[in-house]
């Protein structure tokens, strides 16, 4: 397997830092009380969330659509999981299926409007 650029190593970075960032704002005991940017609305932020994610794991890793599906599929379902034990929180399926519109769209639209090559790995 051929080593990674420089750019890849970066957004491969960015994506680790951003699954870390997004696990401690969703296990916040008190997550209405973040100020407004941040929660601006919880299905814009599980979509942009989720999006971004794809981005920079396909970026970054270029796994199969499908792959990267299950991945961040398996990395929402932890995050409701940990949320049905935390006392503020809860199991939202509605949450995982946001994350998942979000996952679907961004490779909707770099497949289907041909936005980004994949770069051969």
């Amino acid at each position: 397997m051929p080593k990674p650029t420089l750019l890849q190593g970066l957004l491969r970075l960015a994506f680790v830092a951003a699954l870390l960032a997004i696990a401690a704002i969703a296990f916040l005991p008190n997550y209405d009380d973040l100020p407004e940017l941040i929660s601006l609305s919880d299905v814009l932020n599980h979509f942009s969330a989720f999006f971004v994610l794809s981005f920079l794991l396909e970026r970054g890793f270029a796994p199969r659509a499908g792959v990267a599906f299950l991945l961040l599929f398996a990395y929402g379902l932890f995050i409701e999981t940990v949320q049905h034990f935390l006392p503020s929180r809860c199991f939202d399926l509605l949450d995982l299926a946001v994350d998942m519109a979000g996952v679907a769209v961004y490779y909707l639209l770099l497949h289907a409007l041909f936005l980004v090559k994949r770069p051969k790995l």
